[in-house]
């Protein structure tokens, strides 16, 4: 499981350096699998919009973690244009949701 250290989506102006905050990852199984995450996409400071980054990891077995994104929105305060500042989805409940195989879930 990879769990995203820092806000999504970030907000940046233009020009403005930007660190990633990073992620964590954890398996049942292998522990703390944080060092072997993949990040993909980039962000470039200069350029207006959003810029997404991926991250992934697998544990020693092969298994893949499901892919985990965040939105990197660079945006020029002085442009008067229109408003770059995404939605933002706030998930109600525990993330994942944990159950056993044959259970109802509710959402």
């Amino acid at each position: 499981m990879i769990t995203l250290l820092g806000e999504d989506p970030v907000l940046i102006e233009q020009g403005t350096p930007y660190t990633d905050a990073g992620a964590t990852a954890f398996d049942e199984e292998d522990g703390d699998l944080t060092a072997d995450i993949a990040v993909t996409g980039s962000v470039d400071v200069d350029s207006l919009g959003i810029h997404v980054l991926t991250y992934e990891v697998s544990d020693a077995a092969g298994n893949e973690a499901d892919p985990v994104t965040r939105d990197v929105v660079v945006y020029d305060p002085d442009s008067g244009g229109e408003d770059l500042n995404p939605p933002v989805i706030t998930l109600l409940g525990e993330d994942p949701v944990l159950i056993e195989q044959g259970t109802p879930y509710t959402d």
